[in-house]
């Protein structure tokens, strides 16, 4: 059969058609739109995220400079099942404060509620809504009753329901001590620093041109415009008009784990786990300035050393086993004279420390939780 031809040549006027010049360059037209507006697209979506990354470390930024710590904050609602029941002791007490009208007692078997007169009148576990039962450190801030625990963060007690706070950012291991200063909650934890509570938002403190942050922290007070911070194995930090300080054994402390500190008019006394040593303040403000000499000198050693309190003139000591021992904090420096308090202590006692309670001082450890220092004095 013949090939069929056309004028154009071979192939028919439809085929023609469709490579036809015009065509062609339509069609390379929209390839090109087509590319150009991805192209402008992926820029587009590429500026938008760059911007966005920009922003979030802008922001991260201004929260490394702020210090602000994220947290989360719960409700923990109490367990009401009749069928569940705790039966659990609550000897071992670390802290007690006052919160209303009642006496509150941090143990190692949840929150103990006592009347002014030491009776019983509740006792909290994690059936009421505790996160846990091993509470160390107890502060009164903003009409609500703070409590650290052991592994679990920070909770609040307002009287009926506890709140939980977490930090998201951070792990505190123990919130070892609490204490409330002008408007604010200073936190003392072992791994997260040393954190400051507005009521809103929590901020780490930290020290020194570097950024420091504080470690086990596990002592907190203040005297007139100074704030000391005591840590289990770095001595002593002192705060006063944003400069800080630091004493360790090197400046003549008898240990770096710090159980207490008292501050006179002329003069810093400083408990630690091996005993107490003393140094003006004359000599410690000229911190930066090198010297070979101690700052501090030894007033007494005395090992296992847990607790210390100034009460009115004088400060009270006591060590691990319940040995209770006082001193003038108006004494003349040069003559200060350590005497023991002669007082039936219960046998076994053990993890004593000292808070001054009203016009009382007490005592708290393994046994009992709640006890009135006996104030006899013996020379040692």
């Amino acid at each position: 059969m013949p090939r069929r031809s056309t004028a154009n040549g071979f192939f028919p006027s439809e085929v023609q058609a469709r490579f036809s010049p015009a065509l062609v360059f339509n069609r390379k037209l929209k390839i090109v739109l087509i590319s150009f507006v991805l192209c402008a697209s992926f820029i587009g979506l590429w500026k938008i995220r760059e911007r966005a990354q920009l922003q979030l470390e802008e922001e991260r930024a201004l929260l490394e400079r702020q210090n602000v710590v994220p947290f989360e904050k719960r409700l923990c609602p109490a367990l009401t099942s009749t069928e569940l029941t705790v039966w659990q002791g609550f000897r071992d007490s670390r802290a007690v404060t006052r919160f209303k009208d009642s006496y509150f007692v941090a143990t190692d078997g949840g929150l103990v509620e006592l009347n002014p007169s030491g009776v019983l009148l509740r006792h909290y576990s994690v059936l009421d809504g505790l996160p846990e039962s091993d509470l160390l450190s107890l502060s009164s801030f903003n009409s609500k009753l703070f409590i650290g625990t052991r592994t679990r963060g920070l909770v609040a007690f307002d009287g009926e329901r506890f709140e939980s706070y977490r930090w998201t950012d951070r792990v505190p291991q123990a919130i070892n001590a609490l204490f409330e200063d002008a408007g604010r909650l200073l936190i003392g934890t072992t791994a997260g620093g040393l954190i400051e509570f507005d009521g809103q938002q929590f901020r780490e403190i930290k020290v020194g041109a570097d950024h420091k942050r504080l470690l086990q922290v596990n002592y907190l007070s203040k005297s007139g415009a100074r704030l000391f911070v005591g840590t289990f194995a770095d001595g002593l930090w002192v705060e006063e008009g944003a400069h800080w300080s630091q004493f360790t054994l090197a400046d003549g402390l008898l240990s770096n784990r710090i159980v207490g500190v008292v501050a006179n008019r002329e003069a810093l006394f400083v408990g630690s786990d091996f005993g107490l040593a003393v140094a003006p303040f004359s000599s410690l403000a000229n911190q930066t300035e090198p010297t070979s000499a101690k700052r501090f000198r030894t007033v007494a050693t005395l090992p296992s050393l847990s607790g210390m309190v100034q009460f009115e003139s004088d400060i009270l000591l006591c060590k691990d086993d319940g040995k209770t021992f006082a001193l003038s904090a108006n004494a003349d420096l040069s003559r200060l004279e350590v005497n023991a308090i002669d007082w039936k202590r219960p046998a076994g006692t053990t993890g004593c420390r000292l808070a001054v309670l009203g016009h009382d001082v007490r005592e708290v450890g393994r046994e009992p939780i709640h006890r009135r220092v006996v104030r006899r004095r013996q020379t040692i």
